[in-house]
C-alpha cells in the first residue's frame, strides 16, 4: 500500500498568534486574515519611518552616518548625498572662467569635467564594422582604415567629476564659483540599512 503525503493545512498567524487551518477555514477567513495582513505591514512600514527618523536626526545632529553599536552597525547616506549635479553647460562655463582668469589648469579642469565627443559613423555593409571599431581610435579623417565612412551624428558630452571638483575647491575663491555652476536638488527619503555582525 502506498502512502500519500499531504501537506500541512495550518498556518501559524504571526500577526494574532492563531493557528489558521487553511484547508478548512471560509474564504471570509482567509479575507479577512489577508486584510489584517495588510494592515500589519502598513504599520510594520510606519514603524520602521519612525524608528528609522530617530536614528537619522542622531546620525545628523553627530555628522556621522555610520554607527556601530553593539552587534549592529546603522548607516545611511548624509543630508547631502546626490543633492549637488553640475550642469554641463554651467560647468564649462564656470571652469574656462577660471582657467582664462589664470586660477586653475586646463588639465584640472579638464579632470572636473569630462568632456567627450561622440560620432556615430554609418558603415558600408560590406567592410567589417567590428575592425573598423577596433581602428577607429586612430583615425584622425572621415576615412577609417581605408575605408570611407559617414558621420551619421555627433555629439559633444560633459560630465562632471565630483572628487576632480572637490579638489579644485580646496583652491581658495574657486569654490563660490563652482558653487554658481551647481544645481541642488531634493534628496528625497532616506533610508537607513543596519547589518549584524
Amino acid at each position: 500500500m502506498t502512502e500519500v503525503a499531504t501537506r500541512s493545512a495550518t498556518a501559524l498567524n504571526p500577526v494574532t498568534g492563531e493557528l489558521l487551518d487553511l484547508a478548512t477555514a471560509q474564504t471570509i477567513e482567509l479575507a479577512q486574515t489577508l486584510d489584517g495582513i495588510g494592515e500589519a505591514h502598513r504599520a510594520l512600514a510606519d514603524f520602521e519611518s519612525q524608528v528609522s527618523e530617530e536614528c537619522l536626526r542622531r546620525m545628523d545632529s553627530g555628522a556621522t552616518w555610520t554607527l556601530h553599536e553593539g552587534a549592529y552597525t546603522l548607516s545611511a547616506p548624509s543630508p547631502t548625498a546626490g543633492t549637488v549635479d553640475y550642469p554641463p553647460d554651467a560647468l564649462e562655463e564656470a571652469l574656462s572662467g577660471l582657467v582664462a582668469e589664470g586660477r586653475i589648469e586646463a588639465s584640472a579642469a579638464a579632470r572636473a569635467c569630462d568632456r567627450r565627443l561622440v560620432l556615430e559613423l554609418r558603415v558600408p555593409f560590406d567592410a567589417d564594422h567590428r575592425a573598423l571599431a577596433r581602428k577607429v581610435k586612430d583615425a584622425v579623417a572621415i576615412e577609417v582604415a581605408g575605408v570611407e565612412v559617414a558621420v551619421v551624428r555627433s555629439e559633444a558630452r560633459a560630465k562632471a567629476s565630483a572628487s576632480a571638483i572637490a579638489a579644485l575647491r580646496k583652491i581658495p575663491g574657486v569654490g563660490a564659483v563652482l558653487d554658481g555652476a551647481s544645481a541642488v536638488r531634493d534628496p528625497g527619503r532616506r533610508k537607513v540599512t543596519v547589518k549584524r555582525a
